[in-house]
């Protein structure tokens, strides 16, 4: 048995994870971006999944367990270090993004791959 070549393995529709280097990004265009692919992976019916990578000019988003406890600055010293603050729609809680860190967004269909987000936790 041969190993196909990944022009075939693509051509053929099977499972693949396009990943995309996108250097620095603004975090509200991020978040447009994964709404835009996750519209796209529900459309499909294959498994293929997608990975986002890049970075964010300095600010902090804040997830579901997030609260304005977790950020220690005043709201007038973000103002003065021009740190934006992003409530999102994401568990986790509070996340400062700063140049040179990487932030890593996969997209994945879950449930044709048989799992959950709670097994993802577990």
């Amino acid at each position: 048995m041969t190993t196909p070549t990944a022009e075939q393995w693509l051509d053929a529709g099977g499972d693949a994870l396009d990943v995309y280097l996108l250097g620095v990004v603004d975090f509200d265009a991020a978040q447009v971006l994964q709404q835009q692919l996750w519209c796209e992976l529900r459309a499909r019916a294959d498994r293929r999944a997608f990975c986002l990578v890049c970075e964010h000019p300095p600010s902090i988003s804040v997830g579901r367990e997030g609260s304005r406890a977790h950020i220690l600055c005043e709201p007038e010293d973000l103002a003065a270090r021009q740190l934006d603050v992003r409530w999102v729609n994401r568990g986790g809680g509070a996340v400062m993004h700063a140049m040179g860190q990487v932030a890593l967004y996969p997209l994945v269909p879950l449930d044709r791959l048989g799992l959950t987000v709670a097994g993802l936790r577990d």
